[in-house]
Parts: structure tokens; sequence; C-alpha cells
């Protein structure tokens, strides 16, 4: 495999007046795209859709507040999430749009962003999330602060499946006094309870062009919920890809071409709402 600038990306800081946030730039000359991640998951998440995207798009990914090697404050509520995603795309692209993918947390982030700054987004792509999320039981409260290997953290989560599970396993890190994550279950068990709930009013105000990406094995989605967000938006198709909930992960090669394709096309006014 040939090395490209995504192969080597740079870490940066954002100061937030709450916390500070970090972010990892994939490089490239392309046109950016700000990626977000999930629950439990960090700015490493999209390092292969990096790698795939590159050179055409610059990819530009968010450890969120409260993951990664952003700082964890108190406010974990959509207005905090969403103000760090305009202080961003400010940040880094401050007289143009940006296009705006996110999956699971990150897609209702990105599609409530781009209701309520349409002219900053000039694409969107939302994976793996509807406009109903469910209420999800609390993981990892009960889980030990820090291991004492790698070995023992990944065998002691085996029979859950997260410690094989590259969602979680990128946010992994050896502190001072053992492994861990770089997430806090506490705080992302506020977090997930903060997002539930039904968002149909910030979906419907959306006029940005918009690909739904769902996994049919998915446990967060439903076919019935995505395929009435693509019926209720104008400029709106929707494609199913034999994968769970982080389609990314499951089918990346299959995801980067949708994404690429997307983000490739001309924009006009219509399309094909259901592939």
């Amino acid at each position: 495999m040939t090395e490209t600038q995504a192969d080597h990306p740079t870490r940066h800081t954002l100061a937030r007046p709450d916390c500070t946030l970090s972010y990892l730039d994939f490089g490239s000359t392309g046109p950016i795209l700000i990626v977000l991640h999930g629950h439990f998951g960090c700015a490493r998440n999209f390092a292969r859709l990096a790698q795939d995207l590159s050179p055409a798009h610059r990819i530009i990914a968010l450890d969120q507040r409260g993951h990664g090697w952003s700082s964890h404050p108190e406010d974990c509520s959509r207005e905090a999430y969403l103000g760090d995603i305009l202080a961003l795309a400010d940040h880094v692209s401050p007289h143009q749009p940006i296009d705006l993918l996110g999956h699971s947390l990150g897609g209702v982030n990105a599609y409530q962003f781009a209701a309520r700054h349409p002219n900053r987004v000039n694409r969107l792509v939302i994976e793996d999330i509807g406009t109903v999320v469910r209420r999800t039981a609390p993981v990892g409260l009960d889980w030990p602060r820090r291991f004492a290997s790698l070995w023992m953290l990944q065998a002691s989560l085996a029979p859950s499946g997260i410690g094989h599970d590259q969602h979680f396993i990128d946010s992994l890190n050896e502190f001072e006094d053992g492994w861990g994550f770089r997430f806090e279950p506490a705080w992302i068990a506020r977090s997930q309870a903060a997002i539930q709930g039904e968002w149909s009013d910030d979906w419907q105000q959306i006029v940005t062009p918009t690909l739904l990406i769902r996994g049919r094995q998915s446990w967060a989605t439903t076919r019935h919920n995505l395929e009435q967000m693509a019926q209720q938006h104008p400029d709106c198709e929707l494609i199913e890809l034999e994968a769970g909930h982080t389609v990314h992960n499951d089918q990346p090669t299959a995801f980067a071409e949708a994404v690429t394709a997307f983000l490739s096309e001309p924009r006009h006014p219509a399309r094909s709402p259901i592939m």
C-alpha cells in the first residue's frame, strides 16, 4: 500500500469555554470532511476511512467532548456538542462550508448541526442513526478503572465482545497506573441519556444534500425510521450494507465507496430517495 498524508495525521487542540478539544488532521489538499464518532469512540475510529478517501478529501476527525484526547467537562448537552462542531468548523474552514459525517452520537450531532447551521454544511453523511434514539443500558459502570496489562483488559472484557472491538480499542491508553480507556463510562451514560428521544423536528429542517447509511444487522436503527427520513428530505438517499451498527468497521471498503460517490457527484435538487 502506498503511503499518503492520511497515514500520518497530526493532532491539534482547540480551546472551548469549558474544555479543550483534540482533533486529528489527516492532511491532503481536498475539500474538508469533518467526521464525528459515536459514544465510546474517538477520532482514531476514522483512520481507515481517511486513507480510503485521500487525497480527494481532507479528513478532520474530532475527539468529541468526553471522548478520546479531549477533556471531560461537566456539560454533555446537545448545545455543548453542537457548539464544539461550530467552533471546529470555524477554526479549520472559516470561509467555506464543510462536508460533515457522523456515526451514532456523531450522526445526531451532525444532522442537528446541519439543521441549525445550513450555510456551514455542504453535504451530510449520517451513519446508522435515525431520528428515534432509543434508551440503551449503560456500559462499563462496573469495569475496573485500570488494568495491570493490555492482555488483562482485553481478557476481562472478552465475554462482552468489547475487548476486541475496534471502536473501543482505539480509545485504549496506557496510563501511569495501568491500562484503561480515554472515556469515563459514567460520563458516557449521562451523554447517552441526554441524546435519547425523538428528533424529527430537527431532521425536517435540513436542506443539505444527505446520504443515510444503515447496517442491515444494526441494533440502533430500523429500516422503517430511515425510510421515513429519506421520504421527508427533498435531497436524501438511503443505502443499506451488510453490517452491524458500526458500518465503517464492518464494511470499510463499501462504506468508503458509498461516501466517495456521494461526495463526488454534482449537486442537484432531487435524487431517488432509496436505493
